[in-house]
């Protein structure tokens, strides 16, 4: 059964799947898909959540000994497994067709994948996982569709956000569904079950931080680093979670590496611009970035985003507030001998 990540909630109402595969790259989307799985399985009786990281070294065989013994004792629980991409391989469709044979009602199977080629959409492995259970795809909300998706939201939590501040928060948060639940969030302690104009909007963001993410995605750019450090601690002391100082990190990385890709094909620094969807304030900003930092580097720091991703969901090694912090001070110093892009 193929579900749009939009009618997951009616579908919980019900008796829930054995299986349920989660694709996609858009992470809040994604989380909140996964949060209410396991919301839903808890109370249908599903006491614990066994949680794999598929790397190189996983042995499946730890997923299929795990099946075995649930049955033997009869506990139920979900087997949580995180893919760190969409690669399935041999063994993990050999495994995947093991425990399809051996499924029963004490195990809930989730699956977390990247987001899935169309080829992959139409594999045998894939069908056969869509026969037994439910596959929700996730996409990216278009910025065009975000402000509907903001009062949306907001309805959900009981507040009438009115369209002009929807489309206010839309642009600042620049499509991170993650910071505009937040500040959703925000707004139902502040003001429930209230209108929400303009005034109330910008007051409750105002006065809830006295640094924001956008401060610091603004200062990286700009190159203060002993400024975007301060921000970024105070973040922290604030309780700012760690997946999101990394998204805004690894944003602009990966914008600052595509502007230089469409650069080597010959374009102009604007052609750059209108081909990555950059907004008219930000593009003094990224010029900054792009007179400081090489190509190279940027590819280094979305290598590295990977990394402190693996660390801040538990499965490598490390400190991700430290390695956050590493990739800011390499954000924000110029390199030696780097010549000013004067492109325009």
């Amino acid at each position: 059964m193929r579900l749009r990540p939009q009618s997951i909630k009616s579908h919980l109402a019900n008796p829930m799947a054995p299986i349920y595969v989660l694709s996609g790259d858009e992470p809040w989307q994604m989380q909140d898909c996964l949060y209410q799985i396991l919301q839903s399985a808890k109370q249908q009786g599903y006491s614990s959540t066994e949680r794999y990281y598929v790397d190189h070294k996983f042995d499946w065989q730890n997923i299929l000994m795990e099946q075995q013994s649930l049955s033997l004792f009869a506990d139920q629980r979900i087997l949580l497994v995180r893919f760190p991409n969409n690669k399935v391989d041999d063994k993990a469709r050999k495994a995947l067709d093991i425990y399809l044979a051996n499924m029963d009602k004490n195990n809930i199977l989730v699956l977390m994948l990247g987001k899935l080629e169309s080829s992959q959409t139409k594999s045998k492995w894939l069908k056969k996982l869509d026969d037994a259970g439910v596959i929700i795809q996730v996409w990216p909300i278009p910025l065009n569709q975000l402000p509907s998706w903001i009062i949306q939201k907001g309805k959900e939590n009981h507040l009438t956000i009115e369209p002009q501040a929807a489309q206010w928060l839309a642009g600042q948060t620049e499509g991170n569904l993650l910071a505009c639940a937040q500040e959703i969030d925000k707004l139902a302690l502040n003001y429930p079950s209230q209108n929400i104009d303009m005034n109330r909007l910008q007051n409750c963001i105002t006065n809830h931080a006295r640094y924001d993410l956008f401060q610091l995605c603004d200062t990286l750019l700009q190159g203060d680093g002993k400024k975007a450090l301060h921000i970024m601690r105070y973040l922290r002391e604030e309780g700012t979670e760690s997946i999101l100082i990394l998204w805004a990190l690894s944003r602009e990385s990966r914008l600052l590496y595509k502007l230089y890709q469409s650069l080597a094909q010959g374009n102009n620094l604007a052609k750059a611009y209108q081909q990555n969807g950059v907004w008219d304030k930000r593009k003094p900003l990224l010029k900054c970035a792009l007179d400081r930092l090489t190509q190279q580097q940027c590819a280094n720091l979305i290598s590295q985003s990977r990394q402190v991703d693996a660390m801040i969901k538990g499965v490598q090694k490390g400190n991700p507030w430290n390695a956050l912090e590493s990739m800011l001070l390499t954000l924000t110093t110029p390199t030696n001998g780097k010549q000013s892009y004067a492109g325009t």
